[in-house]
C-alpha cells in the first residue's frame, strides 16, 4: 500500500511546491511489520522502505488500520490520519508541535495514496427549469441587534432547520431543497448565518471582530425557530452546525422533534479558549 502511495505521489506538483516550507520526514510504522519513510524537501516527496531514526514524526498504527485509510471509502474512524489519531486508531510520537503544525499538508499526501472512485457521469441535461426553492430576508432580533438574515425554503410538512459550516452558507443543502423525496414531507429551511453568503452583517459590525462560537450558533438557530413560528422543527447541522445540533438538544431538546449531526463533535461539552470552562470554543 506504501509502494502505491509513492506512485501517487510521483509528479504531484501541488503536495511537492508545499514541501519549500518545510523539510522533515514522516514515518508511517506497520506494527509488527516494519517501517516507511515519507520524506520532504527541496519541492520533492519520496517514500523509502524502512527508517534510519531521524524521522520528526512517527504514526503508529496495525496493517489492518493503513488498510483502511487507504480504502476509497474508509469506515469511521478511518477517514483521515487525525481521526485515525483522536479514535486510537494510531498513535503519534516524536515532535507534536511539527504534526500539528503540517497536519493538513500530512492529510493531502496520505489522502493521495487513497484508491479512487470511478468518476460520476455528468448527469443528462433535464432541460430548462425553475428550481422549486423560495430566497426571502428575515428581519430578526440576535443578542439584542438588529439582523437581516437570508433564507431558502421549499417542500411542506415537518419544518428542516439546516446548518451550514463556518465560512459557508445555505447553498451546502442546495441538493436537499431539491431533493422531492425529502420535500414532501418537510418544510427544507437553510439560511445563511448572519455575516456569511447573502446575510448582512449588523450595524456596527466594521468596528468589531467578528467571532462565531456554539453558542452565538445556537442563539440565532432559536431566534430563527420563533420569528418563523417554526412548531418541533427537525434540526440538521454540519461541522460546527453539527456541535450546535448537540448542543441545542442537550439545551433546547424540549423544542425540537429531532437532531440530525453531520460531522458532528463525537459529544458536546463546554471548553474555554482561555480555560474558563463557562465559554464555549471558537471553532
Amino acid at each position: 500500500m506504501f509502494a502505491k502511495l509513492a506512485t501517487a505521489l510521483d509528479g504531484n506538483q501541488h503536495l511537492a511546491w508545499q514541501t519549500q516550507f518545510g523539510n522533515f520526514a514522516v514515518v508511517a510504522e506497520v506494527i509488527g511489520e516494519g517501517d516507511w519513510t515519507i520524506a520532504f524537501s527541496n519541492e520533492s516527496i519520496k517514500v523509502s522502505e524502512g527508517s534510519d531514526g531521524k524521522e520528526a514524526i512517527r504514526l503508529r498504527a496495525t496493517k489492518d488500520a493503513w488498510i483502511k485509510l487507504f480504502l476509497t471509502t474508509p469506515p469511521i474512524g478511518f477517514s483521515s490520519i487525525y481521526g485515525m489519531f483522536i479514535t486510537d486508531n494510531l498513535t503519534l510520537a516524536g515532535d507534536s508541535r511539527a504534526f500539528y503544525c503540517n497536519l493538513l499538508f500530512i492529510e493531502g499526501v496520505f489522502a493521495a495514496g487513497r484508491a479512487k472512485a470511478a468518476p460520476a457521469k455528468p448527469a443528462k441535461f433535464a432541460g430548462n427549469r425553475v428550481e422549486p426553492i423560495t430566497g426571502r430576508y428575515l428581519h430578526l432580533e440576535i443578542e439584542g441587534r438588529e439582523h437581516r438574515v437570508y433564507f431558502e425554503e421549499a417542500g411542506q410538512g415537518i419544518p428542516l432547520l439546516c446548518l451550514h459550516t463556518a465560512g459557508s452558507d445555505g447553498r451546502q443543502y442546495r441538493g436537499v431543497l431539491n431533493d422531492p423525496e425529502v420535500t414532501k414531507h418537510f418544510r427544507v429551511i437553510a439560511f445563511d448565518l448572519p455575516c456569511h453568503g447573502k446575510s448582512s452583517p449588523p450595524p456596527g459590525f466594521e468596528s468589531e471582530i467578528y467571532q462565531l462560537s456554539t453558542d452565538r450558533y445556537m442563539t440565532t438557530v432559536m431566534a430563527i425557530k420563533h420569528a418563523l413560528g417554526l412548531e418541533k422543527p427537525v434540526v440538521m447541522g454540519c461541522s460546527i452546525g453539527g456541535r450546535a445540533v448537540l448542543h441545542l438538544a442537550l439545551r433546547h431538546g424540549e423544542e425540537f422533534r429531532a437532531a440530525v449531526g453531520l460531522q458532528s463533535a463525537l459529544f458536546a461539552e463546554l471548553r474555554g479558549t482561555d480555560g474558563d470552562t463557562e465559554m464555549n470554543e471558537f471553532y
